[in-house]
């Protein structure tokens, strides 16, 4: 019997699932991913990917919590997991891009050192990783990036604009959920603690969210603004320009604190109910649920003409069909085996053949 946070912790994976498929069929099947400039990310796309790194952090945290930290069994556990990871990504990356597999990889991979790491050396490496973004974004402003395959053909792209785009703020971006990763180590080495620390998370994430759309308010504003070419060069409009990255770091830290608080009470309260021990099966199979997402997402491109998928309606429906499905599938499959099909893999590979 899982203990309820561990409970509630698959029920927030399951709350980011469906906001995972429509952001990925939204931007592969309308061909958005091509089109990004600089650090433009959309909330309503990427939230639900900061939900599901933080939680992976979290579990990051109790599989090297105790004397696991420095056993060298629980690290080659983690590390070949993270290379399992990192393989499978790479493989999807080549005909579907938007996908958080290379990432989950390279942070499983980590894992481990992260572990050993104190709390307030974490919170710095998080805070770092988005200034360093955020100075990334001040020094290159106005520049497009015109897609994965223009890159290499590119002579005039800048090796600092290619550092950028592809570990700091872009799309493609490895450094920015890392940092949602090792916030979500952070947060589970004190989500475990009394009910006094959830009540103040829970305050703290409540202001970072409200900071977190002001900032966005501001850069939402900055596009509004029609300055003068001088104008536009001023200190001012320029900080203007580069909120929406501190926006998305807040918001990226602080939703995904509320959301695991609010499904540990849903777990602890009403866990006992059928449908809520059904959506945290799905969760349980997060990954598995991840990658038939993906792979039903290339079938549909290779089938179809995906011109047809560039109204949201079709994306919506795209993404409600998968996502009842796979609630449908877990529910079936758990009745039979304790992991899913990429989880139970993932285990073998690391090593674990119970």
């Amino acid at each position: 019997m899982k203990a309820p946070r561990i409970v509630g912790l698959d029920l927030a994976n399951a709350i980011s699932l469906p906001g995972l498929f429509l952001a990925s069929y939204a931007l592969v099947l309308t061909d958005q991913y091509t089109k990004l400039s600089g650090a433009e990310y959309e909330f309503s796309l990427d939230i639900w990917a900061a939900i599901y790194v933080f939680a992976s952090g979290m579990i990051g945290t109790i599989m090297m919590r105790g004397r696991n930290r420095r056993s060298i069994k629980q690290k080659q556990h983690s590390v070949r997991k993270g290379v399992g990871f990192l393989v499978l990504g790479m493989i999807i990356t080549t005909v579907w891009p938007v996908n958080f597999l290379v990432m989950l990889g390279l942070c499983f991979i980590l894992t481990p050192w992260l572990s050993l790491l104190n709390s307030a050396i974490l919170r710095f490496l998080t805070m770092a990783i988005f200034l360093c973004a955020l100075l990334l974004e001040f020094l290159q402003p106005e520049w497009v990036m015109p897609g994965i395959v223009q890159v290499y053909a590119d002579n005039h792209l800048s090796i600092l604009k290619y550092v950028q785009y592809l570990v700091f703020s872009g799309r493609y971006a490895l450094f920015p959920f890392v940092a949602f990763y090792i916030a979500g180590m952070t947060f589970a080495r004190k989500a475990f603690l009394e009910k006094r620390v959830a009540r103040l998370n829970n305050i703290l994430a409540l202001g970072g969210i409200v900071a977190g759309f002001a900032f966005h308010l501001l850069w939402n504003n900055a596009f509004s603004l029609t300055p003068t070419s001088i104008a536009a060069e001023q200190l001012p409009f320029r900080l203007l320009k580069i909120m929406n990255l501190p926006a998305f770091a807040l918001l990226g830290v602080s939703i995904p604190v509320v959301v695991i608080n609010v499904m540990n009470y849903v777990a602890r309260h009403w866990g006992h109910w059928k449908l809520v021990q059904a959506f945290a099966k799905l969760g349980a199979m997060k990954h598995s649920a991840y990658l038939m997402h993906l792979l039903l997402g290339i079938s549909v491109l290779w089938a179809i003409n995906h011109e047809h998928f560039t109204h949201y309606r079709w994306l919506l429906a795209l993404s409600a069909f998968a996502y009842v499905s796979f609630l449908i599938l877990a529910v079936v499959w758990k009745k039979r085996h304790n992991l899913g099909p990429v989880e139970w893999a993932l285990e073998r590979l690391a090593g674990n053949h119970e």
